[in-house]
C-alpha cells in the first residue's frame, strides 16, 4: 500500500475534494456559472418526466392537475443519479475520487485498500471543506 505513502496521493484528495465541493455546493448556485446548466437539466427532466408518465397515460384529461400531483415525488432531488452528478458534494467528491484514481495512479500498482481509503480521505476532507466554509 505504498500509494498512500506518497505526497501525489494527499494533494490529489485534497484537490479533487476542493473541486468536488465547489461544483456541487458552489457554481451550482443561483447566478452562478452552473446554475443554468443545472435549470436546463431540471427543465429537460420535467418535460421528459411528463411526456413519458403523463402524456402517456390513457385518457390524460385534467394533465396539468395530475403533472403537479405526481411531479412531487419524481423531482431530481429524488433521483438515485442526481447526488453525485452535482447534488450532493459527497457524493461528487467520493464520485470523482474513486474514478479518479483509476486514472491517476498506475494500475500495476493497484491497491484495493488504497483506492477505497483514497475516496474515504477525499469526502472527508470535502466534508471538512464544507464545515470550514460556513
Amino acid at each position: 500500500m505504498s500509494t498512500t505513502l506518497t505526497l501525489a496521493y494527499w494533494i490529489d484528495a485534497l484537490l479533487l475534494a476542493a473541486l468536488a465541493y465547489c461544483w456541487a455546493s458552489v457554481l451550482v448556485q443561483p447566478g452562478m456559472l452552473l446554475a443554468p446548466v443545472q435549470a436546463w437539466v431540471r427543465r429537460l427532466h420535467r418535460r421528459a418526466w411528463f411526456y413519458f408518465y403523463i402524456e402517456g397515460s390513457p385518457g390524460h384529461v385534467n394533465a396539468g392537475q395530475m403533472e403537479v400531483e405526481y411531479y412531487a415525488g419524481h423531482d431530481l432531488d429524488n433521483q438515485w443519479w442526481w447526488a453525485p452528478l452535482w447534488g450532493c458534494f459527497k457524493c461528487v467528491a467520493g464520485q470523482w475520487a474513486f474514478w479518479g484514481y483509476l486514472l491517476l495512479f498506475p494500475l500495476s500498482a493497484y491497491h484495493l485498500l488504497a483506492h477505497l481509503s483514497f475516496v474515504a480521505v477525499t469526502i472527508l476532507i470535502s466534508i471538512l471543506l464544507n464545515k470550514w466554509s460556513q
